[in-house]
């Protein structure tokens, strides 16, 4: 279920704020 932490570091790679 810790799936959705590895695909969020991803996408905050991808557009960070």
């Amino acid at each position: 279920m810790e799936f959705w932490l590895q695909a969020e570091s991803e996408i905050s790679e991808r557009h960070p704020q």
